[in-house]
């Protein structure tokens, strides 16, 4: 079996491509986009290198979540979702440039993109809206160091667990965990399904927050983020 370290260095070599060519040329993004807008819940660092932006002095409020667990590895009550360092699959010259973007690490999410655990069409949507966050919208914290949830279990169980999963998938591959944690930033899901195929246009109207006529909407939790009880899918 060919090894993964040319894939991974591609990738990575996309992503601080990325990086780099956004630092030379800032683009200024207008306020004034069509469509309704989602307010942030909380405002993180203006252009920080950091991954997972930066505090502004006001700590978030801690509330419930419903979170998919959609990686096929079992959470447990009590667990504390942390960020953790940067896979040993990044080769060491990436491996610095990424550690001053990250220097906190990255969260199970961005640890899966890294090591290419995504479908490729969701790994290619992935690195879009990465690339368009750092580019245009780089006080948005990053969906690498996040982990995801919803106000409503209804969200998930009717709505997101399809764009994971097939009827016939195991349920334990789809396990929903009510989560405690602080939420940063909040989108709508469904641009995805509206923009289909255009993942540029999809990631500028997600971090815009721009709404659809029936939005489901995620919230960006930064870590530590507190598994409490499974609630489904068991």
């Amino acid at each position: 079996m060919p090894s993964a370290t040319p894939l991974i260095s591609e990738h990575v070599s996309y992503i601080i491509h990325c990086y780099i060519d956004s630092d030379q040329h800032r683009k200024t993004h207008s306020s004034k986009q069509n469509g309704p807008r989602i307010g942030l819940i909380a405002t993180v660092g203006q252009g920080s290198p950091n991954c997972a932006g930066s505090q502004t002095g006001n700590s978030q409020r801690l509330d419930i979540f419903y979170h998919l667990d959609s990686t096929g590895q079992s959470l447990r009550p009590g667990q504390l979702l942390e960020l953790r360092p940067l896979p040993d699959v990044v080769p060491p010259e990436e491996a610095a440039l990424m550690a001053k973007w990250c220097p906190d690490g990255v969260a199970r999410f961005g640890h899966r993109i890294i090591c290419q655990k995504l479908e490729p069409l969701a790994l290619a949507r992935e690195l879009e809206v990465e690339c368009v966050r750092r580019e245009l919208f780089p006080d948005r914290i990053t969906r690498y160091a996040v982990v995801f949830g919803c106000r409503h279990l209804a969200d998930i169980v009717k709505h997101v667990r399809w764009q994971f999963f097939y009827d016939g998938d195991s349920a334990r591959r789809s396990r929903i965990w009510k989560i405690h944690g602080a939420a940063v930033f909040r989108a709508d899901m469904n641009v995805f399904k509206e923009y289909c195929g255009d993942d540029t246009a999809a990631a500028h109207a997600y971090w815009s927050q721009r709404e659809t006529k029936k939005p489901l909407i995620e919230y960006l939790l930064r870590p530590p983020v507190r598994v409490l009880e499974e609630v489904a899918g068991a």
